[in-house]
């Protein structure tokens, strides 16, 4: 049976590169950005709102169903540490259902940078005409605020779940983090290729 851990946090804080370091370990498979917690979070909406009574044998039966749906999406990959990445499953109400799936203790890897930062890689990225308004309005930047707000509802929830990697010490001292993540899943040390740590 595969293990499953997840990777979070702010858009243009590292999770890309964090990602391509973690895909260099023999034991895991990093996805990229992955609809698996979404698709299983309203599945489990759907059968809270469906079911009146939610017998404990319901229970254990949507359990394995959420389960299933984990196991399906990575069949096809044999590694036995899969990292599921995604914004929401930092988010606490996801928090929840992972904690009753999991025979193990929830992990999440969370990627984070000063919100200037993440604001002024995206004002690179978009290059806009009218800053003042970009920084206002623009989707990109409300991407940003809703994902803030998730990481930190899943913090305020259960702290011991998360582990947080800053962009700027895993550009600066890659081994470091990289061993520090290591330790957090369990994983087995490596020798990681460190050039050309930029997204």
């Amino acid at each position: 049976m595969k293990t499953f851990h997840f990777l979070a946090g702010l858009p243009r804080s590292g999770s890309t590169v964090l990602a391509a370091l973690l895909n260099q370990h023999p034991d895991v498979h990093a996805s990229a950005t992955s609809g698996m917690g979404e698709l299983m979070f309203n599945t489990f909406q759907a059968w809270k709102n469906s079911s009146a009574e939610q017998a404990s044998t319901e229970v254990e039966q949507v359990k394995a169903v959420l389960r299933g749906i984990m196991d399906a999406r990575y069949s096809h990959i044999d590694k036995p540490v899969i990292i599921d990445k995604a914004r929401n499953w930092a988010e606490a109400t996801t928090l929840g259902v992972l904690k009753e799936l999991l025979p193990y203790k929830l992990k999440i890897l969370a990627t984070v940078r000063n919100i200037e930062d993440c604001a002024a890689s995206f004002v690179r990225i978009a290059k806009p005409n009218d800053l003042d308004h970009f920084l206002r309005n623009d989707g990109l930047i409300e991407h940003l605020k809703q994902s803030y707000q998730v990481l930190n509802s899943g913090f305020n929830y259960d702290k011991s779940c998360f582990l947080f990697v800053e962009y700027e010490d895993l550009l600066a001292k890659p081994e470091r983090e990289m061993r520090r993540i290591e330790e957090f899943l369990g994983l087995p040390a490596f020798d990681y290729d460190l050039k050309h740590l930029d997204e």
